[in-house]
Protein backbone atom coordinates (compact mmCIF):
# COMPACT_ATOMS: atom_id res chain seq x y z
CA UNK A 1 0.00 0.00 0.00
CA UNK A 2 0.82 3.50 -0.40
CA UNK A 3 -0.72 6.93 -0.01
CA UNK A 4 -2.35 8.79 -2.54
CA UNK A 5 0.63 10.97 -2.21
CA UNK A 6 3.54 8.91 -2.74
CA UNK A 7 1.50 6.83 -5.74
CA UNK A 8 1.09 10.00 -7.97
CA UNK A 9 5.27 10.96 -7.14
CA UNK A 10 6.01 7.25 -8.19
CA UNK A 11 3.27 7.53 -11.20
CA UNK A 12 4.77 10.58 -12.21
CA UNK A 13 8.62 9.00 -12.37
CA UNK A 14 7.60 5.94 -14.10
CA UNK A 15 5.74 8.10 -17.05
CA UNK A 16 8.67 10.49 -17.20
CA UNK A 17 11.32 7.39 -17.67
CA UNK A 18 8.51 5.40 -20.26
CA UNK A 19 7.53 8.51 -21.91
CA UNK A 20 10.91 9.76 -22.64
CA UNK A 21 11.91 6.33 -24.77
CA UNK A 22 8.39 6.12 -26.43
CA UNK A 23 8.57 9.91 -27.59
CA UNK A 24 11.91 9.66 -28.68
CA UNK A 25 11.22 6.99 -31.10
CA UNK A 26 7.91 7.89 -32.18
CA UNK A 27 5.63 5.18 -34.37
CA UNK A 28 6.55 2.03 -32.33
CA UNK A 29 3.42 2.06 -29.38
CA UNK A 30 1.39 4.08 -27.16
CA UNK A 31 2.86 2.14 -24.40
CA UNK A 32 5.91 0.00 -23.32
CA UNK A 33 5.46 -3.83 -23.74
CA UNK A 34 9.06 -5.13 -22.63
CA UNK A 35 8.47 -8.69 -25.39
CA UNK A 36 8.24 -6.10 -28.10
CA UNK A 37 10.96 -4.09 -26.54
CA UNK A 38 13.40 -6.70 -26.45
CA UNK A 39 12.41 -8.67 -29.71
CA UNK A 40 14.88 -8.18 -32.66
CA UNK A 41 11.99 -8.03 -34.64
CA UNK A 42 9.25 -5.24 -35.78
CA UNK A 43 9.20 -1.84 -34.37
CA UNK A 44 12.09 -1.73 -31.86
CA UNK A 45 14.35 -3.44 -33.95
CA UNK A 46 16.22 -0.36 -35.11
CA UNK A 47 17.03 0.59 -31.97
CA UNK A 48 20.68 -1.43 -30.85
CA UNK A 49 20.30 -3.65 -28.86
CA UNK A 50 22.73 -2.79 -26.04
CA UNK A 51 20.63 0.47 -25.69
CA UNK A 52 17.28 -1.72 -25.21
CA UNK A 53 19.23 -3.88 -22.46
CA UNK A 54 20.58 -0.98 -21.08
CA UNK A 55 16.66 0.70 -20.62
CA UNK A 56 15.34 -2.57 -19.21
CA UNK A 57 18.58 -2.41 -16.78
CA UNK A 58 17.27 1.52 -15.54
CA UNK A 59 13.90 0.15 -15.18
CA UNK A 60 14.80 -2.47 -12.57
CA UNK A 61 16.57 -0.59 -10.99
CA UNK A 62 14.15 2.14 -10.86
CA UNK A 63 11.61 -0.62 -9.40
CA UNK A 64 13.81 -1.33 -6.57
CA UNK A 65 14.63 2.29 -5.56
CA UNK A 66 14.31 3.53 -2.20
CA UNK A 67 12.95 0.85 -0.62
CA UNK A 68 10.10 -0.54 -3.11
CA UNK A 69 9.36 -4.25 -2.77
CA UNK A 70 8.37 -7.04 -5.21
CA UNK A 71 5.90 -9.48 -4.40
CA UNK A 72 5.92 -12.60 -6.64
CA UNK A 73 5.57 -15.74 -7.36
CA UNK A 74 6.66 -18.13 -10.56
CA UNK A 75 4.17 -20.81 -10.97
CA UNK A 76 6.17 -24.34 -12.87
CA UNK A 77 2.70 -25.25 -14.93
CA UNK A 78 4.56 -29.14 -15.62
CA UNK A 79 5.04 -29.21 -11.72
CA UNK A 80 1.56 -28.46 -11.36
CA UNK A 81 0.65 -30.89 -13.51
CA UNK A 82 2.70 -33.77 -12.18
CA UNK A 83 3.59 -33.32 -9.12
CA UNK A 84 0.48 -31.64 -7.25
CA UNK A 85 -2.13 -34.63 -7.76
CA UNK A 86 -2.26 -35.40 -4.10
CA UNK A 87 -3.16 -32.29 -2.95
CA UNK A 88 -6.50 -30.47 -4.03
CA UNK A 89 -6.89 -26.95 -3.79
CA UNK A 90 -9.94 -24.91 -3.55
CA UNK A 91 -9.25 -23.51 -6.59
CA UNK A 92 -9.06 -25.01 -9.85
CA UNK A 93 -5.90 -25.94 -11.38
CA UNK A 94 -6.67 -25.18 -14.99
CA UNK A 95 -6.32 -21.31 -13.63
CA UNK A 96 -2.75 -20.01 -13.23
CA UNK A 97 -3.56 -17.05 -12.91
CA UNK A 98 -6.14 -17.50 -9.89
CA UNK A 99 -3.35 -19.86 -8.34
CA UNK A 100 -0.53 -17.14 -8.48
CA UNK A 101 -2.27 -14.76 -7.37
CA UNK A 102 -3.59 -16.35 -4.54
CA UNK A 103 -0.29 -16.41 -2.98
CA UNK A 104 0.89 -12.94 -3.44
CA UNK A 105 -2.06 -11.94 -1.55
CA UNK A 106 -1.52 -14.02 1.37
CA UNK A 107 2.52 -12.80 1.11
CA UNK A 108 0.85 -8.93 1.16
CA UNK A 109 -1.46 -10.17 3.98
CA UNK A 110 1.87 -11.96 6.12
CA UNK A 111 3.82 -8.44 5.56
CA UNK A 112 1.37 -6.00 6.28
CA UNK A 113 -0.26 -7.27 9.46
CA UNK A 114 3.20 -7.24 11.06
CA UNK A 115 3.13 -3.19 10.66
CA UNK A 116 2.76 -1.80 13.84
CA UNK A 117 0.09 1.29 13.61
CA UNK A 118 -0.58 0.45 9.90
CA UNK A 119 -3.39 2.75 9.32
CA UNK A 120 -4.49 1.45 6.03
CA UNK A 121 -5.20 -1.53 3.58
CA UNK A 122 -3.59 -2.92 0.71
CA UNK A 123 -5.37 -2.13 -2.37
CA UNK A 124 -4.56 -4.78 -5.34
CA UNK A 125 -4.21 -2.92 -8.81
CA UNK A 126 -3.89 -5.42 -11.83
CA UNK A 127 -3.71 -5.87 -15.90
CA UNK A 128 -7.05 -6.01 -16.90
CA UNK A 129 -8.34 -9.32 -16.99
CA UNK A 130 -11.77 -9.36 -16.19
CA UNK A 131 -12.67 -13.13 -16.35
CA UNK A 132 -9.62 -14.04 -13.61
CA UNK A 133 -10.34 -10.81 -11.76
CA UNK A 134 -14.14 -11.72 -11.28
CA UNK A 135 -12.93 -15.19 -9.68
CA UNK A 136 -10.20 -13.72 -7.89
CA UNK A 137 -12.47 -11.01 -6.14
CA UNK A 138 -14.49 -13.85 -4.82
CA UNK A 139 -11.76 -15.90 -3.57
CA UNK A 140 -10.51 -13.05 -1.45
CA UNK A 141 -13.89 -12.10 -0.68
CA UNK A 142 -14.36 -16.03 0.81
CA UNK A 143 -11.60 -15.73 3.14
CA UNK A 144 -11.14 -19.47 2.32
CA UNK A 145 -9.06 -20.50 5.61
CA UNK A 146 -7.03 -23.35 3.08
CA UNK A 147 -4.70 -20.27 2.56
CA UNK A 148 -4.44 -19.89 6.81
CA UNK A 149 -0.79 -21.74 6.80
CA UNK A 150 0.82 -19.33 4.39
CA UNK A 151 0.30 -15.90 6.60
CA UNK A 152 -0.46 -17.35 10.30
CA UNK A 153 1.59 -15.91 12.44
CA UNK A 154 3.33 -17.35 16.39
CA UNK A 155 0.86 -16.28 19.04
CA UNK A 156 3.80 -14.50 20.33
CA UNK A 157 7.40 -13.42 19.86
CA UNK A 158 8.68 -16.82 21.90
CA UNK A 159 6.58 -19.20 21.07
CA UNK A 160 6.52 -22.03 18.98
CA UNK A 161 2.43 -22.21 18.73
CA UNK A 162 0.82 -20.40 15.41
CA UNK A 163 -2.01 -18.05 16.36
CA UNK A 164 -5.11 -19.73 14.75
CA UNK A 165 -6.94 -17.17 12.68
CA UNK A 166 -10.41 -16.07 13.09
CA UNK A 167 -12.81 -15.11 10.14
CA UNK A 168 -11.92 -11.28 10.62
CA UNK A 169 -8.71 -11.83 10.58
CA UNK A 170 -8.39 -13.33 6.68
CA UNK A 171 -6.92 -10.99 4.50
CA UNK A 172 -8.33 -8.37 6.61
CA UNK A 173 -5.56 -6.17 5.24
CA UNK A 174 -6.30 -6.56 1.63
CA UNK A 175 -9.29 -4.45 0.76
CA UNK A 176 -11.45 -6.84 -1.32
CA UNK A 177 -12.54 -5.39 -4.31
CA UNK A 178 -9.20 -5.29 -6.54
CA UNK A 179 -8.84 -3.07 -9.15
CA UNK A 180 -7.93 -4.03 -12.80
CA UNK A 181 -6.90 -1.20 -15.03
CA UNK A 182 -5.33 -1.81 -18.72
CA UNK A 183 -1.62 -1.27 -18.93
CA UNK A 184 -1.53 1.35 -21.41
CA UNK A 185 -3.40 3.45 -18.52
CA UNK A 186 -1.14 2.69 -15.89
CA UNK A 187 2.85 3.02 -16.42
CA UNK A 188 2.79 1.01 -12.86
CA UNK A 189 1.85 -2.00 -15.00
CA UNK A 190 3.83 -1.31 -17.58
CA UNK A 191 7.30 -1.10 -14.90
CA UNK A 192 5.23 -4.42 -13.47
CA UNK A 193 4.88 -6.61 -17.23
CA UNK A 194 8.68 -5.70 -17.50
CA UNK A 195 9.59 -6.92 -14.32
CA UNK A 196 8.00 -10.31 -15.12
CA UNK A 197 9.54 -10.60 -18.41
CA UNK A 198 12.66 -10.62 -16.61
CA UNK A 199 12.04 -13.29 -14.31
CA UNK A 200 10.31 -15.25 -17.20
CA UNK A 201 13.30 -15.02 -19.51
CA UNK A 202 15.77 -15.88 -16.60
CA UNK A 203 14.17 -18.90 -15.69
CA UNK A 204 13.42 -20.11 -19.33
CA UNK A 205 17.10 -19.25 -19.72
CA UNK A 206 17.98 -21.34 -16.19
CA UNK A 207 15.85 -24.46 -17.76
CA UNK A 208 17.25 -24.88 -21.04
CA UNK A 209 21.04 -24.46 -19.29
CA UNK A 210 21.64 -21.70 -21.45
CA UNK A 211 25.14 -20.43 -21.42
CA UNK A 212 24.90 -17.35 -23.84
CA UNK A 213 25.21 -13.65 -22.92
CA UNK A 214 21.70 -13.46 -22.35
CA UNK A 215 21.86 -15.55 -19.41
CA UNK A 216 24.30 -13.57 -17.86
CA UNK A 217 22.46 -10.11 -18.84
CA UNK A 218 19.22 -11.36 -17.30
CA UNK A 219 21.31 -13.16 -13.66
CA UNK A 220 22.21 -9.69 -13.72
CA UNK A 221 18.56 -8.00 -13.65
CA UNK A 222 17.17 -10.98 -11.43
CA UNK A 223 19.89 -9.95 -8.62
CA UNK A 224 18.76 -6.57 -9.04
CA UNK A 225 15.23 -7.32 -8.45
CA UNK A 226 15.67 -10.70 -6.02
CA UNK A 227 17.39 -7.61 -3.42
CA UNK A 228 14.15 -6.40 -3.28
CA UNK A 229 11.67 -9.02 -3.49
CA UNK A 230 9.43 -10.40 -0.04
CA UNK A 231 9.91 -13.72 0.35
CA UNK A 232 7.64 -15.97 2.52
CA UNK A 233 9.64 -16.73 5.59
CA UNK A 234 8.64 -19.24 8.48
CA UNK A 235 4.75 -20.91 8.31
CA UNK A 236 3.43 -23.86 9.96
CA UNK A 237 4.94 -26.90 9.16
CA UNK A 238 2.60 -29.93 7.23
CA UNK A 239 -0.18 -27.23 6.32
CA UNK A 240 -1.15 -28.66 2.93
CA UNK A 241 -1.24 -24.71 1.13
CA UNK A 242 2.08 -24.79 1.94
CA UNK A 243 3.07 -28.11 0.71
CA UNK A 244 0.88 -27.31 -2.82
CA UNK A 245 2.63 -23.95 -3.74
CA UNK A 246 6.21 -25.60 -2.86
CA UNK A 247 4.98 -28.77 -5.24
CA UNK A 248 4.34 -26.13 -8.01
CA UNK A 249 6.82 -23.41 -7.53
CA UNK A 250 9.36 -22.92 -10.26
CA UNK A 251 12.35 -25.04 -9.26
CA UNK A 252 14.84 -21.77 -9.24
CA UNK A 253 12.43 -19.84 -7.20
CA UNK A 254 12.79 -19.49 -4.10
CA UNK A 255 9.40 -18.90 -1.69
Amino acid sequence: MVDAYSLRKKTAECEKLLSKILESHPGNDTEFKTSKFMSNKGYWSSLPIDERMQFLRKICEFACERGNQIYGFALSISSLTSDSKQISPPINKTRHWQISAMFIASLVQKKMQKIGNNKGHTVLVIDDNKVEMSHFQEEIHAKNPWFDGLYQVRNNKKSRDWKALKEKDRFDQIINTPFAVKSNHSTLIQVADAICYVYRRYLELRTTQNSSDDLDYYTELFQILENSRVKLGQCPANNQCLKFYRMIKHYEWSL
